[in-house]
């Protein structure tokens, strides 16, 4: 009787309408709704401030060769040169920490380089100063990204999978909303409001989603350090060699896509690439694997848009839609890819992060300076068109088969050593407090807390790790003792040591 109530009630589990199983997924993850919302917000204001710089630099001074195109130029090139700096100067635990807390920095600084762009533009009409402040809040943005990566690793994999759909979901959608209203067309002034709207609205949910408290995953690991290993050459190639096919389709796309008749097509590659995603990561037997997807997905996407090039002027719908899916696609995958590295290394979230965004953006500027001074030529000439796409395919082809999957990666390149006592520990340490944390309604900061405090850590280092102050690490280990009932951290060593856990229950 038992076994077929059992039965029925999973039966029923499994079949449970979506809007109930989304509901369950996401429960327990009001916050991380928040922060995706938040990005979604971040990503439309930084879209609407890369058409705004293509369309009115084109406006402004069409008789200088690549005008509109430059701003494409310049928002690739500002996320090579801010994810190169962050990856130099934010490398370790405690560097992460000083990121964080540097992050209203960035977002004041991106919201004085939008009014600068727009006096530029209105005031000065100088596309030059247009150009170089987007490279700025380009630059701007790398850590933004770097930090909001971090954050989802964190997470589970299943809230990460949902967290990326309702980011890039929100972002089509809001862009949608600015380009049927024709906001794009209208007069600097309401655009750069609407931008500002946008910005404000993230800026406001990235504030909310803090005040919430996750439930988040502690990693299993010591005090990580920056990896003494470079790199592996297999994956610099694929970045770069997608970065540079996926740059020159977009700059070819650009060069003759301007205003209304692109808006379209654009939000269509957008609303394609979300739901491919949802339909690669949301099944049963999904696999965080982003390796398959890429040759499934992406590759077949990316080589197809660029073959259909020379039919853009006149179905130019198709070609845009392909290629926009394919860049948007493989960023969601890029960011899950990134993810997936933290998750399974003992790497510093940061420079995982910026590692990736500097080695793909710089195959976009690589691909982008090609796109616009080939244009010409590869739009007249179908010799040369030939021989691009034959480039490009054994590029793509390069970069999609050369890598192996997601655990050769980490076996070269900081794999955690599951073996060792070490890592054992750490996970029979995790599990513990994570048991205590049900039992006692622990915050999500204090299981933190109270994990470094087990694995021997002081106050003032629990202060570097967390990027915290020391008054408030001392008011989380008070608010520890009074519902723990303990009165020093022999109390709390006590506790720790008197919960048994068998090895079956480790992850």
């Amino acid at each position: 009787m038992g076994k077929n109530q059992d039965s029925s009630s999973q039966a029923a589990t499994q079949t449970a309408p979506w809007p109930k199983a989304l509901a369950k997924a996401c429960e327990g993850a009001h916050g991380l709704a928040a922060l995706s919302l938040a990005a979604g917000l971040y990503l439309t204001w930084w879209g609407a401030f890369h058409e705004a710089g293509r369309l009115y630099l084109h406006l402004l001074s069409s008789a200088i060769p690549y005008s509109g195109q430059a701003s494409c130029l310049a928002r690739t090139a500002g996320l090579c040169l801010g994810a190169a700096l962050a990856y130099l100067l934010f490398r370790t635990p405690r560097d992460a920490a000083k990121l964080r807390r540097a992050l209203p920095w960035f977002l004041g600084a991106q919201l004085l380089i939008t009014v600068a762009f727009w006096y530029s533009i209105v005031g000065l009409r100088s596309p030059y100063a247009a150009v170089g402040l987007h490279l700025l809040a380009s630059a701007t943005v790398a850590p933004a990204a770097t930090l909001w990566l971090v954050r989802l690793s964190r997470y589970p994999i299943r809230h990460v999978y949902l967290a990326l759909l309702l980011c890039f979901g929100s972002y089509a959608v809001f862009s949608g909303l600015v380009f049927s209203c024709g906001l794009s067309l209208a007069s600097p002034f309401v655009y750069g409001s609407v931008q500002a709207v946008f910005f404000a609205s993230a800026v406001l949910l990235l504030r909310r989603s803090e005040r919430l408290h996750d439930p988040l995953e502690s990693t299993p690991r010591g005090a990580p350090t920056v990896s003494d290993q470079k790199g592996p050459a297999p994956l610099i190639a694929h970045l770069m060699l997608f970065g540079i096919v996926l740059g020159m389709t977009h700059a070819l796309t650009a060069g003759f896509s301007h205003g209304a008749s692109a808006e379209l097509p654009i939000l269509a590659g957008l609303l394609l690439a979300v739901v491919a995603f949802a339909i690669s990561y949301l099944r049963k037997r999904s696999t965080d694997d982003v390796w398959p997807k890429i040759r499934a997905v992406a590759y077949p996407l990316a080589i197809t848009g660029f073959l259909l090039l020379p039919v853009m002027r006149e179905i130019s719908a198709i070609p845009l839609s392909l290629t926009e899916c394919a860049l948007a696609y493989y960023n969601m995958l890029f960011a899950l890819g990134c993810i997936v590295v933290i998750k399974n290394t003992d790497l510093v979230g940061t420079e995982v992060c910026a590692w990736g965004l500097f080695w793909k953006n710089l195959g976009m500027v690589a691909g982008s300076t090609a796109g616009f001074l080939l244009s010409g030529v590869l739009t007249s000439s179908s010799s040369a068109f030939s021989f691009a796409s034959t480039a490009a395919f054994l590029a793509l082809t390069a970069g999609a088969f050369w890598v192996g999957n997601a655990k050769t990666i980490s076996k070269i390149w900081g794999l955690r050593r599951e073996s060792t006592p070490r890592y054992h520990f750490d996970q029979v340490v995790h599990k513990k407090c994570e048991l205590l944390r049900e039992q006692h309604l622990l915050t999500a900061r204090e299981t933190e807390v109270l994990e470094l405090l087990a694995r021997g850590r002081r106050v003032e280092q629990i202060t570097g790790d967390l990027g915290i102050s020391i008054a408030t690490t001392r008011t989380h280990v008070r608010n520890l003792y009074t519902k723990l009932d303990a009165h020093c951290a022999a109390d709390i060593d006590a506790l720790i040591r008197g919960i048994k856990i068998a090895d079956a229950d480790l992850d």
